[in-house]
């Protein structure tokens, strides 16, 4: 009975001052995800400035935002490219002018094949060499030490196993899924698009 006074005044006292270590190593997985997701999201964000740039001047050039059809490219395709262009927003610091022909679409649109396959080269090489540790070990210490702290703080091992499933550790398979390539864009396909 003293043992159980002393163990909830001690409950009290964590609680009024500081969350339960189980909450805490909740917090600490959550933290190192999103601390992850914001380092690639402004890597991201950095190395799709050339393509941003490169879409807009072809869909300005083409006329494609009012004209879909206009990109010499299939419907797939197409809908993909316009669909980037209003996600990204890219704002051009100067007027383009129209493409006065088939020739000069071909152009702009192989700097944009380009621009994509540089991008995923290098976003692909990024993800790579993204160091995985930090979010891993948290995860490791929490799939290790949850249940067992949550079953501290609440005095019952079914109501710490409730709802508990071990995290995955994440591999950058994770991040790839999260953060796709950008479409490839095939030069000889636009070029026949382009004389038909």
């Amino acid at each position: 009975m003293q043992g159980d006074e002393e163990l909830l005044t001690f409950q009290r006292f964590m609680l009024a001052f500081d969350s339960p270590a189980y909450l805490r190593r909740a917090r600490q997985v959550e933290a190192e995800w999103t601390h992850l997701v914001a380092h690639c999201e402004r890597e991201r964000g950095r190395l799709l400035e050339m393509p941003r740039l490169r879409l807009a001047q072809l869909i300005a050039a083409t006329g494609a935002e009012r004209h879909p059809e206009r990109l010499p490219v299939d419907g797939g395709l197409r809908d993909s490219l316009l669909a980037l262009h209003k996600e990204w927003l890219t704002a051009l610091r100067a007027a383009v002018p129209s493409a006065p022909n088939a020739a000069a679409v071909a152009a702009l649109l192989e700097n944009v094949g380009d621009s994509f396959a540089r991008f995923n080269r290098r976003w692909e090489m990024f993800l790579t060499g993204v160091d995985l540790t930090p979010v891993n070990r948290a995860r490791e210490g929490y799939n290790r030490y949850y249940v067992l702290e949550k079953e501290c703080a609440v005095r019952s091992e079914r109501t710490a196993l409730e709802g508990f499933e071990p995290l995955p550790m994440v591999s950058s398979d994770d991040l790839r899924e999260l953060f796709p390539p950008l479409p490839q864009i095939d030069s000889e396909q636009a070029a026949v698009q382009n004389s038909v």
